[in-house]
Order: C-alpha cells, then sequence, then structure tokens
C-alpha cells in the first residue's frame, strides 16, 4: 500500500511539472504497475532509489536516479518552476549555432581564388554531415571546396575558448603524392591562433582546444597544398561561454 501511495505521489509531482507548459497545474492519479525492473549500464546494475514502474505502457524512473546514473547533480528551481540536471547556466554554444558571415571567393585571371570575407560554396560547404575515420558527425563545418576557403563569425568576446575534431573526411579525392595535403588555420581578430599539421584521410585526427578570450571575429581558414580535393571537417567544435 506504502509503494502504491507514493507511485502515485510520483506520478502526482511529474505531472504538476508536465502541465506547466499549459499553464495549469492538477494532481492527477494513475494505475501503475511494479515489474521488478533493473538499471543496468554498460552491464552493471545501477541501485536505485525509487523503485522504477510502469505506466500507460512506459518505464518511469525517478529524476533524481537518472542523475545519479550519469553522474550530475540535481535541484529545484522554485523561481521558475523548473527541475535542473547538472547547471542551470549554459556553459557551451555549439559553433553550428552561430551564423557565419556570407559572402564569397573571388576568381583572379590565373584560376586562382581569394577570400572576400567569408568565403562558401554553396553546394560542398558549411554546416554539413561528414564522415570521418568512419564515423558520422552531425552539425560539422565543412570544407568542400578546392583551393582556399574560409569561414568568419562574430563572437564579440564572449567566449573564453573553442575545442574541436579536425580531420580530412573519408570521401575526400587524394592523389598518391604526399605533397597534397590540406591545412587549417585559426585567427583571432587576424591573429594567428593555430595552425594544423597536415590533413589527409590517411592521418589521425586532431583534438585541439585553444583560448579566445577577448577575440571579437574568429576565422577558420583552410589552405589546400596541390591538385587533390582534400574535404576538411571542423567537427563537434564548442565555444565557452566567457562568465560574466
Amino acid at each position: 500500500m506504502k509503494k502504491i501511495l507514493s507511485a502515485i505521489l510520483i506520478i502526482c509531482i511529474i505531472a504538476s511539472f508536465v502541465t506547466v507548459a499549459y499553464a495549469s497545474l492538477k494532481d492527477v492519479k494513475v494505475q501503475i504497475s511494479y515489474r521488478d525492473i533493473k538499471i543496468i549500464k554498460n552491464g552493471r546494475e545501477i541501485p536505485t532509489e525509487f523503485e522504477p514502474f510502469i505506466y500507460n505502457g512506459h518505464t518511469y524512473i525517478a529524476i533524481r536516479d537518472i542523475a545519479n546514473i550519469f553522474g550530475l547533480p540535481v535541484s529545484y528551481d522554485s523561481k521558475d518552476n523548473a527541475i535542473i540536471l547538472g547547471s542551470k547556466e549554459k556553459k557551451w554554444v555549439a559553433l553550428s549555432e552561430l551564423s557565419f558571415l556570407k559572402e564569397k571567393l573571388e576568381e583572379q585571371e590565373d584560376g586562382s581564388f581569394i577570400n572576400v570575407g567569408s568565403s562558401y560554396n554553396e553546394i560542398l560547404s558549411g554546416i554539413r554531415f561528414a564522415t570521418i575515420k568512419g564515423q558520422v558527425y552531425r552539425d560539422t563545418l565543412l570544407f568542400g571546396g578546392s583551393g582556399t576557403e574560409y569561414f568568419k563569425y562574430n563572437l564579440n568576446g564572449k567566449y573564453d575558448s573553442i575545442r574541436f575534431l579536425l580531420a580530412a573526411t573519408d570521401d575526400s579525392f587524394v592523389s598518391s603524392n604526399k605533397d597534397d595535403y590540406a591545412i587549417v588555420k585559426i585567427y583571432g581578430d587576424k591573429k594567428l591562433l593555430y595552425t594544423s599539421p597536415k590533413l589527409r584521410p590517411d592521418m589521425e585526427a586532431v583534438l585541439m582546444k585553444i583560448p579566445l578570450k577577448g577575440v571579437n571575429t574568429l576565422t577558420i581558414e583552410k589552405i589546400l597544398n596541390g591538385d587533390s580535393i582534400i574535404k576538411v571537417g571542423f567537427a563537434n567544435a564548442q565555444l565557452k561561454i566567457s562568465k560574466k
């Protein structure tokens, strides 16, 4: 009987949070079932403070137990009527959430191109899916064209650093000439902050984090050496928000 009453109380609490979006609060009594449900994470059974139960064909686990499973603190904000997992404050922003300055490459008489603002090829480049070492990355800043191109972002000094994975994509067209490669350079307010190693599909991906404190304009540039078409993926890029 105690279990049933506790479960009804939990459902009432859940219902009250869910209905906040509809500007109303109410208690709901429902029929639930216990089936001695176990929680297993990576082959290890995880003990829970509150026993999971089934309601309307779905399994429910207490939020505090979920937080414990993933090692997150949990708290309740009575002002906003919100349950908070981890930190309420947003600490990181994906690069794909920012809009880059859309300008263009300018073709020269000799067939080469120079950058005019943020350059991009609408068909091949921009925020795309990219496959690197057999793994598909979503929301990757993809440099897909030949030659030189770059993307520029206004940061307005809001970020402390950027972390990313950088590599040539699996679908790059590369000759056997080892002198064909791409490199990526990152500038903060026109100051060079980072130069990548040579990038080819047969080379390892690069995991990096570089400081951006006080940077107003971020430029990420790909430079191609040789005749191959080497696509470069700037994947999992996240910017750390500066503390106010």
